[in-house]
């Protein structure tokens, strides 16, 4: 392949390639944290939290990107 079509398909290919080695790179290091944690290098500290409080800090580490939830907070 020659020409413009190809010169896409060749970046495509290369960006499908990138996504699957960050993703390899990311259960690698999941699996890293899994056997410190079953090995006792890391402490575990279970504890209730509040949905609420749980997803608002994991959309803050996502950063900046106009994330909104809505109060999940159930009925009593």
């Amino acid at each position: 392949m020659t020409g413009a079509t190809g010169s896409t398909a060749g970046a495509a290919c290369q960006a499908a390639r990138a996504r699957g080695a960050a993703r390899i790179v990311l259960a690698a290091k999941d699996l890293d944290d899994l056997s410190r944690l079953y090995g006792g290098a890391t402490d575990l500290y279970l504890r209730p939290v509040d949905p609420n409080d749980a997803l608002t800090a994991s959309l803050d580490d996502l950063g900046p990107g106009g994330h909104t939830i809505d109060d999940l907070r159930c009925p009593t």
